[in-house]
């Protein structure tokens, strides 16, 4: 049940839609025009909440405001593929009051990884912890749709992705572990980092000049599955559902924003949604998300190549060193992670991770391993995107 709000949202995107004589993308001139409007968007399944849902979150207001100044530097530097107009409010009930005809769609961000993975473990009743902070952050060109069939549908995005290891490097895990607060600032800084870097429509020049164009037709790839076929992995470091939810998003949103850029094909969101719903007969998929305005319905096109990665195989083993320590323990982590296009054959990837403990002789030591292995797949999803994207079998091991 779409909000209040939301409806307004819609009717009026309707309006706009259905009295426009041009092509939805077309703008006055020769220039394509958007409003902006940076309120971000989520989905409320498997998320850490570490940006929270309310408008005076400050972890959103710096990611927003980031987002918002990002738009503005790069439109004044003329690196925008279309014209770019900024709304007199940032609330998404307004995303078309103040819309004309220079400009009948919409820029809105969504969130569709906010996640960390924790690690902790004991020595000498001493308690140690290490974690990682992953985001994927997309910027979703929409449209409305018509009234046989509501909501926002997205037309192209452009995908960020990034993570940070506190207590990961060569300086070791901590001895105090983040609280929400402290994960909350760390994702904030990411994100302003994932923005300042990442943010960029080169890769949806194309799409957009043929919808100027008046040529709607472009292919579309999309991560449509990832498995946990390794037995180890599922049933003794990814044990339970929601941890398995949690690595499976990791790794389709990291594969998603690094494969579109690599290889320059549009890629829509992961449909790993909990709430996700399939249209067989109108081929399109269906989602609500989030915002401090409401909820939205939003819809994407089914995809005409389907992308299933595959988690499977892990293994450890302790490094022999010339100068063993008392103090360290060092263990190489290795994975197996493949990628199916459209039922062709596997590309597999394999790589290494070496990670160190703090140890004690004689002493049990007992740790999770969701961290490093979260820490490992992230480079490993980058790598195979590269493989996948030139069509060769990749195997590669890095520490």
């Amino acid at each position: 049940m779409l909000s209040k709000k939301w409806k307004k949202i819609l009717l009026a995107a309707l309006f706009l839609h259905v009295c426009a004589a041009t092509p939805a993308f077309a703008a006055s001139g020769n220039t394509l025009a958007f409003d902006w409007h940076p309120e971000i968007l989520t989905t409320k399944d498997t998320s850490d909440n570490l940006m929270g849902n309310n408008a005076a979150d400050p972890v959103r207001q710096q990611i927003e405001q980031a987002l918002t100044s990002k738009m503005h530097q790069l439109s004044n530097a003329g690196k925008l593929p279309f014209k770019v107009t900024f709304g007199q409010t940032t609330k998404l009930d307004r995303i078309q009051d103040t819309l004309g005809g220079d400009a009948p769609l919409g820029i809105v961000p969504i969130m569709t990884l906010d996640e960390s993975f924790d690690k902790s473990y004991q020595i000498g009743g001493k308690t140690y912890y290490a974690t990682i902070i992953a985001s994927s952050l997309s910027l979703a060109i929409c449209q409305a749709g018509t009234a046989d069939d509501p909501g926002l549908q997205i037309i192209g995005v452009v995908p960020m992705s990034g993570y940070v290891g506190i207590g990961t490097d060569e300086q070791g895990p901590t001895n105090q572990p983040l609280t929400h607060a402290e994960k909350a600032k760390v994702f904030g800084a990411l994100n302003q980092k994932m923005i300042e870097d990442q943010m960029t429509f080169d890769s949806l020049k194309k799409i957009l000049r043929n919808y100027q164009q008046g040529k709607t037709s472009f292919e579309v790839y999309q991560v449509n599955a990832v498995n946990i076929s390794s037995n180890k992995a599922r049933t003794q470091i990814f044990g339970d559902a929601r941890s398995q939810d949690k690595i499976k998003k990791l790794i389709a949103n990291t594969f998603t924003a690094t494969y579109q850029h690599d290889s320059g094909h549009l890629m829509f969101p992961p449909s790993l949604m909990q709430n996700l719903n399939n249209d067989a007969q109108k081929h399109l998929y269906s989602f609500t998300m989030n915002g401090p305005s409401g909820d939205v319905l939003m819809k994407m096109r089914q995809p005409d190549h389907s992308i299933k990665l595959d988690f499977y195989g892990v293994g450890s083993a302790d490094v022999p060193t010339k100068r063993p320590s008392e103090l360290r323990r060092y263990t190489m982590h290795k994975a197996g992670l493949s990628c199916t296009k459209d039922n062709k054959p596997s590309i597999k990837n394999e790589d290494t991770l070496i990670t160190w403990d703090f140890c004690k002789a004689g002493a049990k030591v007992n740790v999770s391993q969701q961290n490093t292995y979260a820490q490992l797949l992230i480079q490993m999803s980058k790598v195979l995107t590269h493989a996948v994207a030139n069509g060769v079998f990749c195997v590669r091991y890095a520490s």
